[in-house]
């Protein structure tokens, strides 16, 4: 049983990412891969866990909550068709918080990905959205307040996807 839902979707993503590989000895190295109640698990027991862990949370988000939580725990804003998908969707719900006029899908683009910790710079993104730095700054405000608002939609209903399945301690278990 995991402490929380981040630590059970980190753990999930990560594990998902990982290649199931009988390599006695890289497995050796890496020491045991034990999680929050102690188990040791074989590495299909872990991606079948993972697997479960995902399909509980998608159960309970929506299609934008989903793309927040791939983007947050999943890293699926660094390469391939995922990427793709996940920033498809993010850049809907963005556009869609954003006042009418003609914005650039590009500098919208780098803000959402400045949002999930990458660096870029303000003037190179001012450059892209081909506006002021004033401009700029309410953007940023805008498309972080809808991606801040998702955030806290998909990590509730994660989060109590998660403890009606069992995966998650309550939240006064450990207290």
């Amino acid at each position: 049983m995991f402490r929380n839902s981040p630590s059970a979707l980190q753990w999930a993503f990560r594990t998902s990412g990982r290649p199931i590989v009988k390599l006695s000895s890289i497995n050796t190295m890496m020491g045991s891969m034990s999680r929050g109640s102690g188990e040791n698990l074989t590495p299909q027991e872990r991606h079948a866990e993972a697997a479960f862990i995902y399909l509980a949370a998608g159960r309970a988000c929506d299609v934008y909550e989903i793309a927040y939580l791939n983007a947050q725990y999943g890293a699926q804003l660094h390469h391939g068709d995922a990427e793709k998908a996940v920033m498809k969707i993010l850049m809907q719900l963005s556009m869609g918080a954003l006042p009418t006029g003609n914005h650039r899908r590009r500098g919208v683009e780098l803000i959402i990905r400045n949002y999930f910790s990458y660096d870029f710079k303000r003037s190179v993104i001012c450059r892209k959205l081909d506006c002021t730095v004033r401009r700029y700054y309410e953007y940023r405000e805008i498309i972080y307040q809808a991606l801040e608002n998702v955030s806290y939609r998909a990590e509730a209903a994660a989060a109590q996807a998660l403890e009606s399945a069992g995966l998650v301690a309550p939240a006064d278990y450990f207290e």
